[in-house]
């Protein structure tokens, strides 16, 4: 099971949830209007890479979910090192001890 994405000239993006039973009708938000401009750049992108726009909005897709993954463990790991009273200027001294211990088997 999937999902493809139809773009048509206007720049209507339909998401097409590929499933053997789909339970309930499509609704508005299996579409979304990707503005003209915008449309525009993807097309130029695709065309500079000899690609479909499609697949440029894949990677877009793509990019976006890994920065926002990212972002979540930057924010966890500022949310512990405040809640162990850490610095940043902590984390070399904290790198050397962990990388000490680890050469001396512990």
């Amino acid at each position: 099971m999937g999902t493809t994405l139809k773009v048509t000239t206007k720049g209507q993006v339909t998401l097409k949830k590929e499933v053997l039973d789909r339970s309930s009708p499509p609704s508005p938000s299996d579409s979304l209007t990707i503005p003209p401009a915008l449309l525009a750049e993807i097309q130029a992108a695709a065309d500079s890479e000899h690609r479909p726009p499609m697949d440029v909005l894949r990677d877009a897709v793509k990019s976006y979910v890994r920065e926002q993954r990212w972002r979540q463990t930057l924010a966890y790991g500022a949310e512990r090192a405040e809640a162990l009273g850490l610095a940043e200027e902590d984390v070399p001294g904290l790198i050397a001890e962990s990388r000490e211990e680890q050469r001396q088997g512990r």
